[in-house]
């Protein structure tokens, strides 16, 4: 599998932590992302 980076976001907007807030608890890949995450994604 190939991935292209489209946009980078600073480490303090979006640190693991973060992401765990969102119930991401390990990133595999593109598969899926919870609805609230991608919101808040759009946001920034």
């Amino acid at each position: 599998m190939k991935l292209e980076l489209i946009t980078k976001y600073e480490k303090e907007k979006l640190s693991f932590n973060k992401l765990k807030e969102f119930g991401v608890t390990a990133i595999r890949g593109p598969r899926y992302m919870p609805k609230t995450l991608s919101e808040y994604i759009k946001k920034l």
